[in-house]
């Protein structure tokens, strides 16, 4: 999963470009941009609420992890 991923999960839950936009404070202008991978100034907590929309791991969502559901308590050792 990269961030230009969005739209896919954006049309998953059934949501416009306005109203993922709403929910994240931002006009539906700055959801086309990180849909088409241009992506300036989204905040963490952005990406959290993104995540907890869609249903996925913030991790997943930044594409730093393969695993959708992926939690940090995977990652201990022992």
């Amino acid at each position: 999963m990269t961030l230009g991923e969005i739209r896919a999960h954006r049309k998953a839950v059934r949501m416009t470009q306005a109203e993922l936009g709403q929910l994240l404070g931002v006009q539906s202008s700055a959801v086309s941009k990180w849909e088409k991978g241009r992506v300036d100034n989204l905040t963490i907590a952005q990406i959290a609420r993104m995540a907890e929309i869609f249903g996925v791991s913030p991790m997943f969502l930044a594409g730093w992890v393969d695993d959708p559901q992926w939690k940090k308590e995977k990652d201990r050792c022992g």
